[in-house]
């Protein structure tokens, strides 16, 4: 991770809008995509619906992350046989 750089390169840090990611809302795992960063919050609209809801900056950079990402394409293509 890069903290404090004036590079115009992307990083782990960075949410910007437009940002996709997933959080579980109501036992159900939604995908949200980030409207705006708002100091330590994240305003976000659920891709499903219009609804909108803040999230912590840090859960949102957590799963932006290389590691999520890569666990969730893993659990994804999965088969159901494998997962016993």
């Amino acid at each position: 991770m890069t903290h404090g750089t004036n590079s115009l390169t992307t990083t782990v840090d960075e949410v910007r809008p437009g940002d996709l990611f997933c959080a579980v809302v109501s036992h159900e795992t939604e995908q949200w995509r980030v409207v705006a960063v708002l100091g330590i919050r994240v305003l976000a609209e659920r891709v499903s619906g219009g609804d909108r809801r803040s999230f912590t900056l840090h859960f949102v950079r957590h799963q932006l992350s290389p590691d999520v990402l890569i666990a969730r394409g893993a659990a994804a293509t999965a088969s159901p046989d494998s997962r016993r």
